[in-house]
């Protein structure tokens, strides 16, 4: 299993963030986290990229 991970870029007030690798039970609590730490910046727009998520 792929660890999941999350790059995130900003551009004004637009955060994107690509997520990839395996997204489930065991690597919600590290996406939760990072998502909570990006949104926690300030008040954006966030756009999720999730085609690197592995089913």
């Amino acid at each position: 299993m792929a660890d999941a991970w999350v790059e995130a870029t900003t551009a004004g007030r637009c955060l994107a963030a690509r997520v990839s690798g395996a997204v489930d039970f065991q690597t919600d609590g590290v996406l939760r986290a990072r998502f909570k730490e990006l949104i926690a910046r300030g008040d954006r727009v966030v756009v999720l990229d999730l085609s690197g998520v592995l089913l």
